[in-house]
């Protein structure tokens, strides 16, 4: 048995990239690795909030990091690493461009994934999660933080589409995903990390924008561990470019299994929309 924490990064809408992480960490070490995080978090005195990349590294002057000193900052993170390397036995990044996404994809095909930008990359690392637990014929649980109603819905609802009778992906995911409060999970707390740096190079690899030294000295050490294959390494990390994307929509506009996802959003949209009463 595994379990997928999931999180997000660059969902705010003036942020130019969408990313969807994912990290595995087997169930029999998952109790050795959330006492290891709580020893952590309580030593640091942040047990209360929990750990959150973005505000810790920016020190936002609303949570408990925001007197951290710059050591103290890159201390922590690098014992984020340490944990990382030594649970993570599998991690899995999507990014999406937005722009690309929003004019390359017709709106009726976007319309039958999610409006999330987020949600479109999650497909890809269910994917790659599917192909990797299914030759070891392990089951995965796929673990969620808290979000929007319309996000957990879209979230929910591809999943469903996964698990349908007769689906390639037999029954592997015939159980409901599950969302919980990051700031009380540690696989969250530190898919969170795993995305956040992710997110900061897709950032500089599209906009050319330089990433802070401490997040290139971070990623530096778990490069060695990253690549586009599933198989040739523990860390993979994917994103279409400009070109491939319009190819992909090109081959996959109006095919069967375009329409199919078309038809079943379509079925479950009508199904929430509330039943008029007959009036005889």
């Amino acid at each position: 048995m595994f379990a997928l924490y999931i999180d997000d990064s660059g969902s705010a809408q003036d942020q130019p990239v969408a990313i969807a992480a994912g990290i595995v960490i087997p169930a029999v070490r998952l109790k050795q690795f959330e006492d290891e995080w709580t020893r952590f978090l309580e030593k640091e005195e942040i047990a209360t909030d929990g750990f959150h990349s973005s505000v810790c590294f920016h020190r936002n002057p609303h949570s408990v990091f925001k007197d951290w000193t710059d050591e103290r900052v890159g201390r922590v993170f690098e014992r984020i690493l340490q944990m990382f390397q030594k649970y993570v036995v599998k991690a899995y990044c999507s990014a999406t461009c937005k722009k690309d996404y929003d004019e390359l994809v017709p709106q009726n095909m976007r319309e039958c994934v999610s409006k999330n930008h987020f949600v479109w990359a999650l497909s890809s690392v269910l994917g790659l999660s599917y192909d990797w637990s299914s030759k070891r014929v392990a089951p995965m649980k796929y673990v969620f933080d808290m979000t929007d109603k319309e996000t957990k819905r879209d979230i929910v609802e591809a999943i469903e589409y996964l698990a349908q009778p007769g689906s390639v992906y037999g029954d592997h995911f015939s159980d409901h995903p599950t969302f919980l409060p990051r700031k009380s999970v540690p696989g969250l707390q530190l898919a969170d990390f795993f995305a956040w740096l992710c997110y900061q190079h897709a950032h500089k690899s599209i906009t050319g924008k330089q990433v802070p030294d401490l997040v290139d000295r971070v990623w530096n050490k778990i490069l060695p561990d990253i690549s586009t294959k599933l198989e040739n390494s523990r860390i993979v990390v994917q994103r279409l470019s400009r070109e491939g994307l319009a190819d992909w929509v090109k081959k996959t506009y109006g095919t069967p299994a375009d329409l199919a996802i078309r038809e079943f959003k379509s079925k479950r949209k009508n199904d929430r929309m509330p039943k008029r009463n007959s009036v005889r």
